[in-house]
């Protein structure tokens, strides 16, 4: 370990450009009462607001958008059923499974680390670093079982935007060069002290370095460095990406599912936060005049009468316009459409209906999402194989073509791509209005109805399960004609020829 000069606390241009909109997606992604009491999205009018206004304020702000939602709902149905991975024997078998048992090498299995990378994935994007294990002091490596014995082996880690401190991309987006913060050391137990140092990881094409820095009052930090080899050629970082800028210069930017959403939220709390300020305001006052203080209840109530001894005595109610509450409430409802609409729930401006039994109610647009998602199963199996390729050059110095990694590994992954998005309700109403107004259609295509009902079936039972596979055959089996199939036709081919 060698001292350095560096000072690794030190972010880079990018890293300061985008660093507020990627806090801001974090957090309307899990917008805790903490967030909100600090107002950091919530600023004052101006200068002169009372403080008490500004707190009332905070303590009424809530997140009124489904940017966590939209994230929970298809992450949950990525994962609706696990993701089915096949490890052919072979040189590589050993160490894959022990990836899938233990991906961070830390006991996290392989579904429960890339379920987090998903969601991080769409709330920020996530760069996913292959890694090996530190030799133990002392310890002699010299063959493969020596790193069994000694649990050298390589392992994944995750890191969102917020801690990629500093980077370098070429031409086409991919890393040059990148530090992560680890963050501060914690003590091994409760009675170890306050966290001490400050750990950053660099990867570069050829070598790692792990930095330990101490900050030094009114002074640069201490750092050590460790650095060590890789023979992968490049910096082992997957980039896991809901999309990347394109705008020059920012190669390795990542934008998410809620870039746009968050702005919009943050909007839409403002204009809450404004109406309840209104609100405030228009509350209803007594005005008396002719009176003295101490001539005036102290609490009144329904069908009160009071009497003044000064025949001159008045007392006025007062209250605020309130039109300019309602229409602040208009835009309200416009944002939050606006928020639906961008999430992929449905309708041009999406749809909100409120029902006493229900609450909100959120309709899918079924075709959009489903192609989403399946895509984003797609770019699952392809960062997860990616991964395993990363590993197996850490772990034995071979860099195996992308091309050649699923057949040279022996590995495969398949995640699930069967979703539901749409309530059970609406998908039989669907069903049963296409045998009523296409019932000609319904006969002589029976593959469409079948499709539909295997829909209906995958909602009712998990998939693999005997009732799943009874339903299944008996959709199969299902000739779906019926005795009035023919008179049924007739008649609608009538009525079609009747219209024209």
């Amino acid at each position: 370990m060698s001292e350095t000069a560096f000072n690794p606390f030190e972010t880079g241009a990018l890293h300061n450009r985008h660093r507020d909109r990627w806090q801001l997606e974090t957090d309307v992604a899990e917008m805790t009462l903490d967030v909100l009491a600090s107002g950091a999205y919530l600023p004052r009018f101006s200068e002169r607001e009372h403080p008490g206004d500004y707190a009332y304020r905070r303590g009424m702000s809530v997140p009124l958008d489904m940017c966590r939602d939209g994230v929970r709902i298809r992450v949950d149905n990525l994962w609706r059923t696990p993701p089915r991975r096949e490890v052919r024997p072979g040189r590589w078998a050993a160490l894959l499974d022990g990836l899938i048992h233990d991906a961070d090498a830390d006991g996290t299995p392989l579904d429960a680390f890339m379920r987090r990378a998903a969601w991080n994935h769409y709330v920020t994007g996530v760069d996913v670093v292959t890694q090996v294990t530190a030799v133990p002091e002392g310890a002699r490596i010299r063959t493969r079982a020596d790193e069994r014995r000694h649990r050298v082996r390589p392992y994944f880690c995750q890191f969102s935007p917020l801690q990629r401190f500093d980077w370098a991309a070429n031409g086409s987006g991919g890393f040059l060069w990148a530090r992560y913060c680890l963050g501060e050391r914690p003590a091994a137990d409760e009675a170890g002290g306050p966290p001490g140092a400050t750990e950053f990881l660099t990867l570069t094409a050829t070598e790692w370095r792990r930095h330990t820095a101490v900050r030094r009052r009114g002074g640069d930090p201490e750092v050590r460095t460790l650095r060590g080899p890789h023979a992968f050629g490049r910096p082992p970082i997957v980039k896991l990406y809901y999309a990347e800028s394109a705008k020059s210069g920012q190669g390795g930017v990542p934008l998410s599912l809620l870039t746009r959403p968050a702005v919009v939220a943050k909007v839409a709390m403002n204009v809450k936060s404004q109406a309840d300020a209104d609100l405030l305001a228009a509350v209803t006052r007594w005005f008396a005049t002719g009176v003295q203080g101490e001539e005036i209840p102290d609490c009144y109530g329904p069908n009160a009468l009071v009497k003044f001894p000064n025949p001159d005595s008045r007392i006025a109610v007062l209250q605020g316009d309130v039109g300019h509450i309602a229409e602040k409430r208009a835009w309200l409802l416009l944002y939050l459409g606006e928020i639906l609409r961008l999430l992929k729930f449905r309708g041009g401006m999406a749809e909100i209906e409120a029902g006493a039994g229900s609450g909100l109610k959120l309709a899918l647009e079924r075709t959009d999402l489903d192609n989403e998602l399946r895509a984003t199963a797609a770019q699952l199996e392809r960062t997860e194989l990616e991964m395993m390729r990363q590993a197996a050059a850490m772990a034995g110095g071979e860099v195996i073509p992308p091309e050649r990694a699923a057949e040279a590994l022996g590995y495969s992954v398949h995640y699930n791509r069967d979703f539901v998005l749409e309530p059970l309700g609406e998908m039989l109403e669907n069903v049963a209005r296409y045998v009523r107004d296409c019932p000609a259609v319904a006969a002589e295509v029976p593959a469409i109805l079948r499709e539909m009902l295997r829909q209906v079936a995958h909602m009712l039972a998990r998939e693999g399960s005997p009732a799943a596979e009874r339903m299944r055959a008996e959709i199969d089996a299902a000739s779906f004609a019926g005795p009035d199939a023919p008179a049924r036709a007739a008649a609608a081919a009538g009525a079609d020829e009747a219209d024209v």
